[in-house]
C-alpha cells in the first residue's frame, strides 16, 4: 500500500509539474481582465488557483502574479478569455474548452450578468453614481457598472457648464471644458519645430498601464483605470472678470503663449512656475511633463494659493505648490 501511495504521489507530482510548466511565465493584460474579475484576489498557489477555477463554472481563466505585495494579491479568476502574454514569474491559464462552450472569443470582455443592467444614457449614469453606496455592509454595488458609467461621463461630449459655489467668497466651478485644447496640439508644435518633431502621447508612461501598481490595485474592486479625457474643470473667483474670465473662456490666460511654453518642455522635465496665480500655466505644464515630471508652483497670496491648489487637485498631477510667506500671514 505504501509503495502504491508513493507511486501515486510521484504521478500527481509529474502531472502538476507538467501543468505548471505549461502555464509558467505567462499573464494577462490587466485592461482585458478588469471587467471580468470574479471576487477579490486571493493568496493562493497556482495549483490551488487552478483547482478553484475548475470548481467554479463561471471561471474561464486565472492568473497568479508574483511577488505578493505592491498591488499583487495572488490568484485572480476571470469570466472572460483574455490574451496571454509573457510575465516572468507569473502563472496563467485559460480553460479553453469552457470558454468555447460559453461562446467567448479571445480578448473579449465578458458581458455583465443577466440580472444587472447598465444605464444607457449619461443621465442614467449620473443617477447611478449619485446613489451608489459601496461602503454599506449590505451593499450590492456593481463596480463594473460604476466604472463604465465613469468612463461614459468622461468621454461624452456635453456642453461646458458652470456652477457658482462658496459662502464668504463665491467661486465659479467651470466643468466640461475642452476647447481650445489645454495641451499644445501636435500640429501647432510641428509648425514651430518641423514635421515629426512634436511630442507624441506615446512618450508618456501610461498611468495605470499594464504591469503598473495602479492597475493591480484596481483588481480589489473590479474597476480599471479610466482612459484619458479631454475634459477639464477649473475653480475660479466669481468676481474676477479678468484672469478668471480668460481661463473660463480659453482654459488659460493666453493660449498661444501657453503652447509656446509647453513646446520648451519634455516628458519627465521639472519646471518652476513662480506666481502661479490660479494655475493658468501650472495645469498645462503638468500635462506636458507628465507623471514622470514635476511642476514646482509658487503663489504668495493665500486665497489664490488655495484656488491653485484646488485646481491642481482636480488633476492630481505631480505639482508641488507653495504659499510662501503671505500664504500664512494673518
Amino acid at each position: 500500500m505504501a509503495l502504491r501511495m508513493l507511486a501515486l504521489g510521484v504521478l500527481v507530482e509529474k502531472v502538476l509539474g507538467l501543468v505548471l510548466s505549461e502555464v509558467a511565465n505567462r499573464g494577462f493584460d490587466y485592461r482585458q481582465i478588469a471587467r471580468s474579475l470574479i471576487g477579490k484576489a486571493q493568496d493562493l498557489t497556482p495549483e490551488a488557483c487552478d483547482q478553484q477555477c475548475l470548481a467554479n463554472p463561471d471561471c474561464v481563466s486565472w492568473q497568479v502574479c508574483a511577488p505578493i505585495g505592491g498591488g499583487c494579491d495572488g490568484c485572480y479568476q476571470m469570466r472572460n478569455w483574455p490574451e496571454i502574454g509573457e510575465k516572468s514569474g507569473w502563472f496563467a491559464r485559460v480553460l479553453e474548452d469552457r470558454a468555447r462552450t460559453k461562446n467567448l472569443t479571445v480578448g473579449e470582455h465578458n458581458a455583465l450578468p443577466s440580472n444587472v443592467s447598465m444605464p444607457t444614457t449619461t443621465e442614467g449614469c449620473k443617477q447611478f453614481l449619485l446613489s451608489a453606496n459601496g461602503g454599506a455592509p449590505e451593499s450590492d454595488l456593481n463596480h463594473s457598472i460604476y466604472n463604465r458609467c465613469g468612463e461614459m461621463l468622461r468621454s461624452t461630449d456635453e456642453a461646458k457648464g458652470i456652477a457658482v459655489l462658496g459662502q464668504h467668497w463665491p467661486v465659479s466651478l467651470v466643468y466640461n471644458f475642452r476647447d481650445p485644447a489645454i495641451s499644445v496640439p501636435p500640429e501647432i508644435e510641428e509648425q514651430w519645430k518641423g514635421s515629426g518633431n512634436a511630442v507624441r502621447q506615446s512618450a508618456y508612461q501610461e498611468p495605470g498601464g499594464p504591469g503598473s501598481v495602479t492597475a493591480e490595485l484596481h483588481s480589489s474592486t473590479n474597476t480599471e483605470v479610466l482612459p484619458k479625457t479631454p475634459l477639464h474643470a477649473f475653480v475660479l473667483p466669481f468676481y474676477d472678470t479678468n484672469i478668471a474670465h480668460g481661463i473660463m473662456q480659453m482654459g488659460t490666460m493666453n493660449p498661444m503663449q501657453n503652447y509656446q511654453m509647453q513646446a520648451l518642455l519634455r516628458p519627465g522635465d521639472t519646471v518652476v512656475d513662480v506666481g502661479a496665480n490660479l494655475g493658468s500655466y501650472t495645469i498645462p505644464f503638468g500635462e506636458r511633463v507628465g507623471r514622470e515630471g514635476k511642476v514646482l508652483a509658487f503663489e504668495p497670496f493665500r486665497w489664490l494659493y488655495q484656488l491653485v491648489t484646488a485646481n491642481v487637485a482636480l488633476y492630481v498631477y505631480l505639482v508641488e505648490s507653495s504659499g510662501a510667506s503671505l500664504a500664512t500671514a494673518t
